[in-house]
């Protein structure tokens, strides 16, 4: 029986979908060589870590400089609570650092980008990572908590005055009704966010929010949908990359563009790709703090595709759940993988989920309420 990585997702679905995955030693992950392409950094940031955290990041992004030597970053992200955990001296160390290591690959795909709070956002904060050349803003909202609409207005029209490139926000539903969450995104839509995330729609609920629904009202108001979450407006460029058939989804990081195989997490508890290949680090900061004093990365599970049928089912997930829809060709593949990847398909299309046409098979509009189910149903053979 082989063993499974034990990776801990904040998402129940994320973790199915890196379920078929199996164990290895964190050294297979650097074996293979580096092809110099740009990779992508996620920094970590809880809260109430201690002042010495912004030393241990430090040195963890050493570490990973060694092994990919002058790669450019395409994507560094501050993630969690950088404002509310860091000081404006350890944000500007951090950035400074990072920077000198992994110089910033600049095109329409690239971002430097940071999370935040509604709690964040300031004219001294927002000052600061403009000053640091951050371009790309991603808000927090937890609209379970009913924060203020007059707050979060007040609060874009302040994030405006700083043009960042790109606003982002996701939106943390819970158990909202479907015409309060439809007043939230009449909200953000007007003010025109780049990037907006749905979490928390969730189809085993006994009253789930119809994504088929929500995706409609959202392409009237210019918005077209990556995934089963992620809403960009039609002139985002991933939507040029869809209309390639060029993206990807990273478990817990998100959808992005093709072009980027290391995604490099940084951090307690982070979690990162190298390659084919998935790792987490430790969650605790004694462990951290001990493999970092060691020169050692802090890496306690990683997780690879074994075989080529597990991989190939995992590039026909993510063809579902990028593109909503998969190419299977024709063969004379008699493999239980691949009857299972048909019986799968087959159940979709009577379901009235998906429909066939020639060697592919394309989502229906009341399918997109399913994606995951058959992306599960993929991933369990």
């Amino acid at each position: 029986m082989r063993e499974k990585p034990a990776f801990r997702m904040h998402s129940k679905a994320d973790s199915t979908l890196l379920g078929p995955l199996t164990s290895c030693k964190p050294e297979m992950l650097f074996n293979e060589e580096k092809n110099n392409l740009p990779l992508a950094l996620s920094l970590y940031i809880p809260k109430n870590l201690g002042p010495d955290y912004s030393y241990l990041l430090i040195k963890e992004i050493s570490l990973y400089a060694e092994k990919f030597g002058s790669c450019k970053a395409q994507k560094t992200w501050l993630r969690g609570t950088p404002l509310y955990s860091l000081s404006s001296a350890e944000i500007t160390e951090i950035s400074f650092i990072t920077a000198s290591h992994f110089q910033m690959d600049e095109d329409s795909y690239s971002e430097y980008g940071f999370e935040c709070s509604l709690n964040d956002i300031n004219e001294n904060n927002l000052a600061l990572m403009k000053g640091l050349r951050f371009t790309t803003l991603s808000l927090n909202l937890d609209i379970q908590t009913t924060p203020k609409e007059t707050e979060v207005e007040t609060a874009l029209k302040l994030i405006k005055q700083f043009n960042f490139r790109d606003i982002h926000c996701h939106l943390n539903t819970g158990t909202i009704d479907q015409s309060k969450l439809n007043r939230w995104l009449h909200l953000l839509s007007n003010h025109k966010i780049s990037l907006i995330e749905i979490i928390g729609l969730k189809a085993e609920i006994s009253d789930p929010l119809p994504l088929d629904k929500i995706s409609g009202d959202m392409k009237e108001r210019g918005y077209i949908l990556l995934g089963d979450r992620f809403f960009v407006k039609e002139d985002h460029p991933l939507v040029r990359s869809k209309q390639k058939n060029k993206l990807q989804y990273i478990p817990n990081v998100g959808i992005s563009h093709q072009g980027i195989e290391d995604w490099l997490g940084i951090g307690i508890g982070a979690i990162g790709k190298v390659g084919h290949a998935y790792y987490q680090n430790v969650p605790q900061k004694t462990e951290y703090v001990a493999n970092l004093s060691k020169g050692k990365l802090p890496i306690c599970c990683s997780g690879q595709h074994l075989t080529k049928e597990s991989m190939h089912t995992w590039e026909l997930t993510q063809q579902l759940y990028c593109l909503h829809q998969i190419h299977l060709p024709n063969t004379q593949n008699e493999s239980t993988t691949f009857k299972n990847i048909q019986e799968t398909l087959g159940n979709a299309c009577k379901n009235g989920w998906m429909y066939k046409k020639g060697n592919y098979f394309y989502i229906k509009n009341n399918g997109l309420n399913h994606i995951r189910e058959i992306c599960h149903s993929l991933q369990a053979h």
